[in-house]
C-alpha cells in the first residue's frame, strides 16, 4: 500500500513540476537564472520541513499522524481552483533557442553534461536527505532530531539556491556550481565524522548551503544549450528523469545500508557530489 501511495505521489510530481518551470522560466520580470531558483525554493523547503513535520506527528501520534498531512494536498488543490491557473501550451516546432532571452548568455555544457551532472547531484541529495533521520537513530538520537537535521540541510539547500540565483547575475552559473562543489563536499564529509555530536547538524546547514543549490541553476542552464528537444520536454527529462532514475538508485543504496551500515550509504551519497564535480571540471565543447 506504502509502494502504491509513493507511486501515485511521483506521478502527481512529475505531471505538475516541469510545467510549473516551464511557466516561470518564461516570465519577462526576472531572468530565468533568478526566477528559477525562487520557484524550486518552495520545493527545497516543503522537502526540507517534512522530515522534521513527520518525525514530529509519528513521534506524538504514531503512523496515523501522518493523516494530518492531507490537509496539504487538499489546500493546493483548492488554491489552483480558485486561481484559475491555465496550463501554458507550447508552441508546435519551438527548440531551444525561442525560449531564451537575448540577455541570456550561452551555457559552455551541453545538455547531456547537464544532465548526468544532474542525475549525480540529485542521487547524492536523496541518499543523504533520505537516510540522514535513520543514520541519526541508530546513533541513539530522536525522530524528531533527526528530522530537524534534515531540515536543516533542505533549509541551506533553499537559502543556498536564492543567494546562487542572484549571484547569477554577475558570475557565470557553471563558475557557481562548480565553487559550490568544493565547499559542500568538504562539508558533508566533515559531518559524517562529526555527526555523533549534536552541534555538527549546523554543518548540514552550510552542506546543503553550497552543494544542492547548484540543480537550479543547471535547470536554467538548459534553456540557452543547443537541443532539438523543446524547453518544456528538457524540464521534464532534466528535472523528472534525474530524480526518477535517483530514486531507482536510491534502492540500491538502501541495500547498501542493511549490508554495510546507514553511514555507508550515506557516505556513497556524498560520493555521487564528487562525480557531479568531476563531470563539472572535465574539458568540453560547446552545445
Amino acid at each position: 500500500v506504502l509502494c502504491l501511495v509513493m507511486f501515485c505521489v511521483g506521478i502527481g510530481i512529475a505531471l505538475v513540476h516541469p510545467q510549473g518551470l516551464r511557466g516561470i522560466q518564461t516570465l519577462t520580470a526576472l531572468p530565468a537564472r533568478v526566477s528559477t531558483p525562487i520557484f524550486m525554493i518552495g520545493g527545497f523547503l516543503g522537502y526540507s520541513l517534512s522530515p522534521f513535520a513527520g518525525g514530529l506527528l509519528v513521534q506524538t501520534f504514531g503512523m496515523k499522524g501522518i493523516l494530518w498531512c492531507l490537509v496539504l494536498p487538499a489546500a493546493v488543490i483548492a488554491a489552483i481552483l480558485l486561481s484559475h491557473v491555465r496550463l501554458a501550451v507550447e508552441a508546435p516546432g519551438r527548440t531551444a533557442g525561442a525560449d531564451v532571452r537575448q540577455e541570456e548568455e550561452p551555457g559552455r555544457w551541453s545538455f547531456a553534461r547537464i544532465w548526468f551532472m544532474a542525475l549525480f547531484l540529485n542521487t547524492g541529495t536523496l541518499t543523504v536527505s533520505s537516510l540522514l533521520p535513520t543514520m541519526l537513530h541508530r546513533q541513539g538520537f530522536s525522530l524528531g532530531f533527526g528530522g530537524f537535521s534534515a531540515m536543516l540541510f533542505g533549509l541551506g539547500s533553499a537559502t543556498g539556491s536564492l543567494l546562487v540565483g542572484y549571484a547569477a547575475k554577475r558570475f557565470r552559473p557553471e563558475r557557481l556550481i562548480v565553487a559550490g562543489l568544493c565547499a559542500g563536499i568538504p562539508a558533508c564529509t566533515l559531518y559524517l565524522a562529526l555527526s555523533q555530536y549534536r552541534a555538527a547538524a549546523v554543518l548540514l546547514f552550510f552542506a546543503g548551503l553550497s552543494v544542492a543549490a547548484g540543480f537550479p541553476q543547471m535547470v536554467a542552464l538548459i534553456r540557452t544549450v543547443k537541443s532539438r528537444f523543446a524547453l518544456s520536454t528538457r524540464n521534464g527529462m532534466l528535472v523528472g528523469w534525474t530524480w526518477g532514475i535517483g530514486g531507482l538508485i536510491f534502492l540500491g543504496m538502501g541495500v547498501l545500508a542493511d549490508r554495510c551500515g546507514v553511514m555507508t550509504a550515506v557516505a556513497t551519497g556524498v560520493a555521487s557530489y564528487v562525480v557531479t564535480l568531476i563531470l563539472s571540471v572535465l574539458p568540453s565543447r560547446k552545445g
